[in-house]
């Protein structure tokens, strides 16, 4: 019985320090994606783990595999078969962006992605991005969602529910 006490108590332990450490690698962010996003997305930080909240991120894992990260998604989005991205990004204020990025062939002529900036959001440490039947959706721990698809006429995301106006300065 003693024993048993034991291990549950140790197993316990284990899971606790290892709880948060799922998904807090973002190397996989291709080096020239991550060079243009520090050049040209003024006072952001990539999100670690440690900084959301534990609500959301257990949710999280509950339907999505754990080397993701909340904040980041990899897919193809346009189906054109190549890697498009997505994240939440925190900016220096409370608040953070969305924003959209989608592959271009190697041939193609211009930037290597194109990008695409969404609203604000309050707070970024309840929100988490997945892609449900070729939406790109930003999801809330309150229960709230907004959805991005692809408009292949339009050439550009099509947004679903409400994200606060971009206030360039």
């Amino acid at each position: 019985m003693k024993k048993a006490i034991l291990l549950t108590l140790l197993l316990g332990i284990v899971m606790g320090c290892t709880y948060k450490q799922r998904g807090t690698d973002l190397s996989n962010i291709p080096k020239k994606l991550d060079t243009f996003l520090v050049n040209h997305v003024h006072a952001f930080h990539y999100p670690t783990i440690y900084e959301l909240s534990d609500d959301m991120v257990e949710r999280f894992y509950e339907t999505q595999p754990t080397q993701r990260h909340p904040s980041f998604l990899e897919g193809d989005f346009t189906g054109d078969a190549l890697a498009d991205y997505a994240f939440i990004l925190p900016l220096k204020t409370k608040d953070s962006i969305i924003v959209i990025i989608n592959g271009k062939k190697e041939n193609a002529v211009g930037a290597d992605y194109r990008f695409f900036y969404f609203g604000l959001n309050d707070s970024y440490k309840d929100d988490y991005l997945t892609l449900e039947e070729g939406l790109v959706m930003r999801n809330s721990e309150s229960g709230s969602a907004v959805s991005f698809e692809w408009n292949e006429k339009l050439k550009r995301y099509t947004q679903e529910g409400r994200l606060r106006k971009i206030q360039f300065k």
